[in-house]
This record gives structure tokens, sequence and C-alpha cells, in this order.
């Protein structure tokens, strides 16, 4: 389940307990009206931004209206998942850069499913 606030958005787990996680991206694929999101553990944050690890899980709205997170299981889901992941990281690599051009570099990041 997906709990927000307006400063932490947090994920309970099927015994109650809260992990606080910061949501980078949260998104809607129009071919198949499904939502997603790409998130990090805020826990992630305190080591090197290097070794972070961002996950990606589809979003479901459960009858009583609460939000649970479930795994991708489709490959195009996935697919499109990880294009909108690398293109957000394109983008944050080209503001932090300044000339627009990402560093050859620079290793590629997967999300995590």
């Amino acid at each position: 389940m997906i709990n927000k606030s307006e400063d932490l958005s947090f994920i309970t787990d099927e015994n109650g307990k809260e992990t606080p996680i910061q949501v980078l991206e949260e998104f809607d694929r129009s071919e198949n009206g499904k939502r997603f999101v790409i998130y990090s553990d805020i826990a992630d944050s305190t080591e090197q931004e290097v070794e972070r690890q961002f996950y990606v899980a589809e979003i479901v709205t459960l009858d009583d209206g609460s939000m649970e997170l479930q795994e991708i299981e489709d490959e195009d889901d996935m697919a499109f998942c990880q294009a909108k992941f690398d293109s957000i990281v394109e983008e944050i690599m080209s503001l932090s850069l300044g000339d627009g051009e990402i560093d050859e570099d620079e290793e590629e990041e997967t999300i995590v499913n």
C-alpha cells in the first residue's frame, strides 16, 4: 500500500511496517491505462548516489480506494518504464552537465523491478 503525506510517501508491507520512499516519477501508459511509479528507498539516499537503486512498480487502486504497488510482469510495460527512466536520467544528466550532452563515460543505469 502507498501512503502519501505532503512531504513523504511510504510503502506499507503486509505486516504494517512503513518504509519511506522518494518518488522519482509517477506516469500513465496511455496504450493500456496502467499507472506506474519509479521510486527509491529513502534509506538508499544516505549511500553514494552512484549506488542508489531505483525500483518500478504498477500502481493499482483497490476496491477500498487505497493504492497498492504490484510487480510489473508484462515485458512491454517494463520496456515502457525503462524508456521513461532512461529519458529522466538523460534529462537530469543534460541539466547537470550544462551543455545538453551526456558524458559517454557515465554508466547506464537500470531500474529494478
